[in-house]
This record gives C-alpha cells, sequence and structure tokens, in this order.
C-alpha cells in the first residue's frame, strides 16, 4: 500500500510539472500571443499585462520544475496554488462578462471546450497540489525527525 501511495503521488508531480512546465515554455515561445490573451480578459491595462507576460511563464515553468524536487516542492506547490486561485478568478470573471475567449493556458494546443470544463480542470488542478503540498511537507517532517 505504501508503495501504491509513493507511486501516486510521483505520478501526480509529474503530471502538475508537466501541465506547469508546458503552459510556460508554450507562453515563452510566443509572448505576443499570451499579451494578447491577457489583454483580452480586459482586467490589467497594458503595463500590468506586459508585466504578467514578461514573469508569469518563467515561474510556471521554474516552479513546475520544482514540483519535481523534494527540497523546493512544497514552496512551488504554494506559489501554483496562488497563481491558480488567481487564475480562477481571470476565469470566473470572464464567465461572469459574458465573453467567450480562449484562456491561452497552452496557446494552441489545448483549447478548453467551456467555462465549465477549464474551471473544472482548475479546481482538481488545485486539490492535487493541495494534496502534494501536503505531502510534502508531511514528509519534510518526517525526516527532519529521522536526523
Amino acid at each position: 500500500m505504501k508503495n501504491l501511495l509513493s507511486l501516486v503521488v510521483f505520478l501526480l508531480r509529474v503530471a502538475v510539472a508537466g501541465i506547469f512546465v508546458t503552459s510556460g515554455i508554450v507562453k515563452i515561445m510566443d509572448p505576443s500571443r499570451f499579451l494578447d490573451d491577457i489583454q483580452a480578459f480586459g482586467i490589467l491595462g497594458y503595463d500590468h499585462s506586459f508585466y504578467v507576460m514578461a514573469v508569469l511563464p518563467w515561474l510556471e515553468l521554474l516552479c513546475g520544475v520544482a514540483v519535481l524536487t523534494l527540497r523546493y516542492s512544497a514552496a512551488a506547490c504554494v506559489l501554483l496554488s496562488v497563481l491558480t486561485l488567481g487564475f480562477i478568478y481571470f476565469v470566473r470573471t470572464a464567465r461572469a462578462a459574458g465573453l467567450d475567449i480562449d484562456c491561452g493556458c497552452f496557446g494552441k494546443w489545448a483549447v478548453f471546450s467551456s467555462y465549465d470544463n477549464h474551471l473544472t480542470f482548475l479546481w482538481a488542478l488545485l486539490i492535487v497540489l493541495g494534496f502534494l503540498f501536503v505531502r510534502t511537507f508531511a514528509m519534510a517532517r518526517y525526516r527532519a525527525t529521522m536526523r
């Protein structure tokens, strides 16, 4: 049973890392499209959108890689959870405004068929990030007591 849980945790880490690394790389490869996607939400001004366009993809990429490490995984999960919560806010705001826009999460690679599917994906991702944070934090405490 312990080996099965370890395998599940490992697979979740790889999946989360893959999601955020892919998302970051897609945005890094096409920053102008990502800037247009941010602007389409109509929430941020151009200056703030530009800063988000410049920083967010690199943060996603670095945190995605960090999820795979035991040393930085908890911090990465917290940062990615904050980003995910922020994006849930963006998607809900766009939906409330009646906008029918592509989120730009994965460029042309993946488009969510509806806001409901997108929000379901984001909430599931947030739950997995919370689980990984708790698991990583518990493992770190266990290792600290073993020294």
